[in-house]
């Protein structure tokens, strides 16, 4: 009995739409703007906030590099290094190629994406579409949904 009301229960979520997120201080928010705004300030400081660590870090960075010149280009070793350290079987990005794609090309691919890599780091313009990017909360039954 109790097994068939767990499944009924796990049934009625439903997790296709966000209902109610809390705020940093723990309130429960319910307003869809709200939930929004909330996602967006979670996320904007997840990824491009500044904690008291990372400043530290990037000042560390700083001081040790400071006698190195900056690079005029990038290589492909440093690609290659990159693409190593990239997991497959991830979500495609907004361009809908999956990494497996890339680590498949082998050096023909390796030699497009340096160039690549090389005219965005020399004009200093990031493709519009790598600034946008969509994010879907998965709740993996864990904690309080």
């Amino acid at each position: 009995m109790f097994k068939l009301a767990r499944a009924r229960e796990k049934k009625s979520r439903d997790l296709g739409y966000v209902r109610c997120i809390k705020s940093k201080d723990g309130r429960v928010l319910v307003e869809e703007t709200k939930i929004r705004e909330r996602w967006w300030s979670y996320f904007s400081r997840l990824l491009n906030g500044e904690s008291a660590s990372s400043r530290s870090l990037e000042r560390g960075v700083q001081k040790r590099h400071l006698n190195v010149r900056p690079c005029s280009s990038i290589c492909k070793e440093e690609v290659k290094g990159a693409l190593k350290k990239m997991k497959s079987g991830k979500a495609v990005a907004p361009n809908l190629i999956p990494m497996e794609i890339w680590k498949c090309l082998g050096e023909e691919g390796l030699d497009w994406l340096t160039e690549l890599f090389n005219v965005i780091f020399k004009t200093v313009k990031i493709p519009t579409e790598w600034r946008t990017s969509i994010v879907i909360p998965l709740y993996k039954d864990k904690g309080d949904i």
